[in-house]
């Protein structure tokens, strides 16, 4: 060989050790992008909402009881409306003796990292690598990303998954081969890559529908794909894999969570269940809302008349793109966009937001590139320009750009609020950076789990948020007019407390006007304020006098807060009280402690 052959071989080489190495490096930069944002951004405080309590009450049932429970319920009824598979993960950490806040949202952090990172090698199936990295890293800053990196929730889990399992469905660029073949000359059987991919990708679905319910549509569009592609081992596999561990699911006694999907109002069930004009309302107002603000907003943080344009103009784009594609050959993220959108659509508009819209993002930006690739090439053709691919590229560079300025100022100003955060927590606790409500009702159940009797039952607004503080089981009260419910399902469950406070405006509208009616079945425990200004008071439930659970006069639900005066309970008066400030500035999970 000549001196020239040999070095013509070596450059060779070296560029395509570089080819190799260039998508590796964009995609960790992709990640540590994300990971860098999350971290600096991340917020100390608790989430107020109840499903992160939940998470974390079941994931102690598993660790310590090995029993899937709502210990927050009185009588710890077995637990059948979230999936197990992030509780499981939850109950790992604990095993290993995880306790903090912070240990679990670490997790999320490392979910959400993973699915920056899978978003990369999905998409760069789907487009040319320099494509693929600047697509996930607009998902990587993606307001809505961000905000689910900072709680204990399972939409990070389900979203890495999700994007696992499309990357791993994805056909490469490669040649087809057959499937379990065997390359010529070669005896034994061995599967190929793209069958291990495969059945990987088929085995993550499933593992995402076992970590969130709306899993079901990547379920269906990989079992779609599968039928539209002839392979019928793999789909009998499949099925099997999925309905093994769905029956067993399903048929553990428990609520179902499509019954509260199918009502007008999961949070007022009295309306009923929804009929066709109900769903098609439902339809058209989720349209408008996620086009026009959760999307926008969640992609790249910006609000108002502007984000209504951008969603509009997105969202044409992304459908746009979508019918192209499905024009052309659909695969499994054409099948699962479609199945999925239809499931967020239909979702109760009490539900919506943008951390459902999360899975849909990077395909909304793919199909919205494609688009503007083929509205740009169309162009071009139409009005030719020298140095038009330059001009193209110009072009791609600028909508980057336009798009990602938005989300980096957002997280800017989150980054700023959330370093103040994280100082009055270290001050006050996981909920010193909250509203005053919030920090009484952390500050009432420290102090019920601390000095009422062990197992005693608390009527609250948050029950699970009270349980993971209190170690208590507590129950919501009512939302109903009908005052009588409330005490009937106090005397029916044997609840002797209930935590009246101002979280919101259901206590005022459900339970005040019952106190002011019934001051003989309340007495006070005791009360905390905020300053001189909110307080919240935690009522001793009274038996009733008689055999009847409630006699007396309906009361008016127009019913001031200072017109409710109720007595202290003689047999509280004097009692030893425990120094809350300790108690309170503990970043520890309570519930895990005790």
């Amino acid at each position: 060989m000549t001196v020239r052959g040999r070095a013509a071989r070596r450059t060779g080489r070296s560029r395509s050790a570089a080819a190799l190495q260039l998508p590796a490096v964009l995609g960790s930069a992709v990640v540590a992008v994300h990971l860098a944002m999350a971290v600096l951004a991340a917020s100390s405080a608790v989430h107020t909402g109840g499903d992160n309590a939940a998470y974390l009450s079941l994931a102690n049932s598993l660790a310590r009881h090995g029993a899937y429970a709502e210990t927050w319920h009185p009588g710890a009824p077995p637990h059948a409306k979230y999936p197990p598979a992030y509780p499981a993960a939850l109950a790992v950490m604990i095993l290993a003796g995880a306790k903090t806040w912070g240990a679990f949202k670490a997790l999320s952090v490392v979910w959400t990292g993973l699915a920056a990172g899978f978003c990369f090698l999905w998409l760069r199936r789907r487009a040319g690598v320099w494509t693929a990295a600047a697509l996930s890293l607009l998902f990587g800053m993606a307001p809505a990303l961000l905000w689910a990196s900072q709680w204990v929730l399972s939409d990070p889990m389900f979203v890495a998954l999700t994007l696992a399992s499309l990357w791993l469905l994805t056909p490469s660029s490669r040649p087809r081969e057959p499937l379990g073949g065997q390359p010529e000359g070669r005896v034994g059987v061995r599967l190929d890559p793209r069958t291990w991919a495969m059945a990987t990708g088929l085995a993550l679905a499933v593992a995402a529908f076992f970590t969130r319910s709306a899993g079901l549509p990547l379920v269906a569009a990989a079992a779609v794909c599968l039928v539209l592609d002839r392979r019928w081992k793999a789909l009998a596999g499949f099925a099997a894999l999925f309905a093994l561990p769905t029956i067993l699911w399903h048929v553990r006694p428990g609520a179902e969570y499509a019954a509260d999907f199918w009502l007008v109002n999961p949070y007022v069930p009295e309306m009923g269940r929804a009929g066709p004009g109900d769903l098609a309302w439902r339809v058209g107002e989720n349209v408008w809302r996620y086009a026009t603000d959760y999307v926008p907003g969640g992609l790249v943080g910006v609000a108002g008349a502007l984000g209504t344009v951008g969603g509009l103009i997105l969202a044409g784009l992304g459908l746009g793109g979508w019918l192209r594609k499905v024009r052309r050959r659909p695969g499994v993220a054409e099948c699962f966009f479609a199945l999925y959108a239809g499931v967020v659509l239909l979702w109760p508009v009490q539900w919506s937001g943008d951390r459902f819209a999360l899975p849909l993002l990077p395909l909304v930006l793919l199909y919205a590139a494609e688009a503007l690739a083929f509205l740009g090439r169309r162009a071009g053709r139409v009005f030719p320009v020298r140095g038009s691919l330059a001009a193209r590229r110009t072009l791609a560079a600028a909508a980057f750009a336009l798009v990602a300025v938005p989300p980096v100022l957002s997280w800017v100003e989150d980054a700023r609020a959330d370093r103040a955060c994280r100082a009055e927590t270290a001050r006050a606790g996981p909920m010193g950076c909250l509203t005053p409500e919030a920090k009484l009702f952390h500050a009432m159940a420290v102090w019920a789990g601390s000095n009422l009797p062990e197992g005693s039952i608390v009527i609250s607004r948050k029950p699970r948020l009270f349980h993971v503080f209190s170690g208590l089981p507590s129950v919501v009260f009512p939302f109903s007019t009908d005052d009588r419910l409330l005490l009937a399902e106090a005397d029916s469950l044997g609840a002797e407390y209930l935590l009246r406070g101002s979280w919101d405006n259901s206590v005022p509208t459900f339970v005040d006007p019952v106190v002011a009616a019934n001051p003989d079945r309340f007495c006070r425990v005791t009360a905390l304020r905020h300053g001189s200004g909110v307080v919240m008071s935690l009522l001793a439930v009274k038996p009733p006098p008689s055999e009847d659970v409630w006699n007396g006069p309906t009361p008016s639900n127009d019913v001031s807060r200072d017109s409710v005066q109720v007595g202290l309970c003689s047999e509280w008066a004097g009692r030893q009280r425990f120094s809350l400030s300790a108690a309170l500035s503990s970043m520890t999970v309570p519930l895990l402690d005790r």
